[in-house]
């Protein structure tokens, strides 16, 4: 979410993105051994070492997985990178009780944790919002966007996100297949999820003073491949 919203609102994104991943960096680069060190006395050494390493594997591995396939493309960006927080969150309010003989902070520990679990509670009910709001301030207060196919053009930032914002069936997700351009000019393919169907996209933008300022974009259904061209095709 903080990288979703530096990249909107600041020039700083790179940053911020360097600054976020030295830290992700270090707090992963301690779990383990902290984790070690709490299960020291509990366990012999060279079972702690295998179970710590073998469920970290393990969750990365699920975790790696879920996100982009299961979780993305039914609750978007912003959702489920607040929903893998709420998840964190919550094992580490669970481990205050479970390690509560070796953590003389343990009543610290806890509203930390449960405050986190509320910024974040408010996060997922407000995830749309700050999504819209992010992704409306990458446009010039009086840009243009056009559908060709439907001959409509929608002039400036506000109404662009009053239009989404009301939109009676919002996308589930959207799978970028390839990003082409520089300079003023960037040329998007994407597909569009939306109701158990998939829209082709197109997205042209032209860029102005580091904001997009002219979007013309164009959709498609799937159709099925005719039989007569088969043998020159792949599929």
């Amino acid at each position: 979410m903080l990288l979703f919203l530096a990249f909107a609102y600041t020039s700083a994104f790179r940053l911020t993105l360097y600054a976020t991943v030295v830290v992700v960096g270090v707090l992963v680069g301690l779990e383990v051994p902290l984790l070690m060190r709490i299960l020291r006395d509990r366990f012999d050494f060279k079972d702690v070492v295998s179970n710590v390493l073998t469920f970290d594997y393990l969750g990365a591995l699920a975790a790696s997985l879920a996100f982009p396939v299961l979780l993305v493309p039914h609750l978007g960006l912003v959702r489920s990178a607040v929903l893998f927080g709420l998840i964190n969150a919550g094992i580490a309010l669970w481990s205050t009780y479970l390690f509560a003989d070796v953590l003389p902070t343990r009543r610290t520990l806890r509203g930390a944790s449960v405050a986190v679990l509320a910024l974040l509670g408010v996060g997922m009910v407000t995830a749309g919002r700050i999504t819209d709001a992010a992704e409306g301030n990458i446009y010039a207060d009086d840009v243009i966007c056009e559908y060709p196919q439907s001959g409509e053009r929608i002039h400036g930032r506000a109404n662009l996100q009053a239009l989404r914002s009301h939109h009676p069936g919002k996308p589930s997700g959207f799978t970028v297949r390839r990003i082409l351009g520089s300079g003023e000019i960037w040329v998007t393919e994407y597909t569009i999820n939306k109701q158990g169907r998939s829209a082709f996209t197109v997205s042209i933008l032209e860029v102005r003073g580091g904001k997009g300022a002219h979007e013309t974009r164009y959709f498609a259904d799937p159709f099925a491949a005719p039989r007569w061209r088969a043998r020159w095709v792949q599929s």
